[in-house]
């Protein structure tokens, strides 16, 4: 599948972390750049939705050619954050036949596992590549074909799509990440998991 787009999402409050992660620096760059870093060398068009904190974000990070949106209604949930991120890409990109949904605090998931999602699908199938942890969890990053983007459009408040894909079980197809899919929340873990500078 050629026509694949890279969803970031990169817009929520930081609640629990009490700053904006997009912003923590990881090794000599930022959270944030870090992980477009990884997304650039897949060659993929990459839509970065903001929301919370986007201000603070546009004025530090130059982001030069990426599509960049900020998502007014951010404070109801990750949710409202794709649905809005979905319409800007079938909007923007219509050719699009496949979302890869990333979110900004996995900075330990390698290129080649987006790869390994985008390898993964068959145009043929209704399909849904989910990343598996080591102990069995199902996780972002997601590959959903187009099959999925009406449902992804509509999809509220603060729950993910992680529902969605329950629901459409029987489509799913499980990618194991060889690196941790372990995601930043809390202080705690940004300092337990920082790489060595």
């Amino acid at each position: 599948m050629s026509n694949v787009h890279v969803l970031l999402m990169a817009a929520g409050a930081s609640i629990r972390m009490g700053t904006p992660k997009q912003l923590l620096p990881w090794g000599d760059t930022t959270i944030i750049e870090h992980q477009l870093s990884v997304l650039q060398q897949v060659n993929l068009p990459i839509t970065i939705v903001l929301g919370a904190h986007s201000e603070a974000i546009l004025q530090k990070i130059d982001f030069k050619e990426l599509n960049v949106i900020v998502n007014p209604n951010w404070k109801e949930g990750l949710g409202t954050s794709i649905a809005f991120g979905v319409k800007e890409i079938q909007k923007t990109f219509p050719k699009t036949e496949g979302i890869i949904i990333a979110l900004v605090d996995q900075p330990f998931i390698e290129a080649s596992h987006y790869v390994n999602l985008i390898t993964s699908i068959q145009s043929d199938k209704k399909q849904i590549i989910v990343s598996i942890s080591e102990d069995g969890n199902w996780m972002p990053p997601v590959l959903f074909d187009a099959n999925y983007f009406h449902e992804l459009q509509n999809l509220k408040g603060d729950k993910g799509a992680m529902k969605m894909i329950q629901n459409h079980k029987e489509c799913v197809t499980t990618i194991p990440c060889k690196t941790s899919l372990q995601d930043l929340d809390t202080m705690e873990d940004y300092s337990k998991f920082q790489p060595d500078h």
